[in-house]
């Protein structure tokens, strides 16, 4: 099916109506690199849309608490993994919210869920 997409219009969109455009030569030049590009498109771009979003509200929740970026600081962010930095005292407290936020940043068909580390150890976590 995405692979008919892409020969037809060259267009996709994802979930949140994001668009990515695969010109023809790019079809021409690489069949298989192109509709790898396309197919990965369509799981990459809403999920990362997803991480960006949730992210999004982590941090406006932090800020009505005046904790953001003097209690707790985010530090990483890799593919579905997000790292933050917060003080001993409040680092229990902050899982809740965390956790919240990335499971129900935006209302899905499928249930969301996350794990978390709690550590003061890089090689821990």
């Amino acid at each position: 099916m995405l692979e008919e997409l892409m020969n037809e219009t060259g267009i996709g969109e994802d979930i949140f109506g994001r668009r990515r455009t695969v010109p023809k030569s790019e079809i021409k030049k690489s069949y298989k690199h192109a509709l790898n590009m396309f197919v990965n498109f369509h799981i990459q771009s809403p999920c990362s849309y997803y991480l960006m979003l949730a992210e999004g509200q982590i941090r406006d929740e932090f800020i009505d608490v005046d904790m953001w970026l003097s209690d707790i600081w985010p530090i990483n962010e890799v593919h579905d993994e997000v790292c933050f930095l917060a003080r001993d005292w409040c680092a229990d407290d902050c899982i809740p919210i965390i956790a919240e936020k990335l499971r129900y940043a935006v209302p899905l068909d499928v249930p969301m869920d996350c794990d978390y580390i709690v550590s003061d150890r890089w090689e821990k976590a």
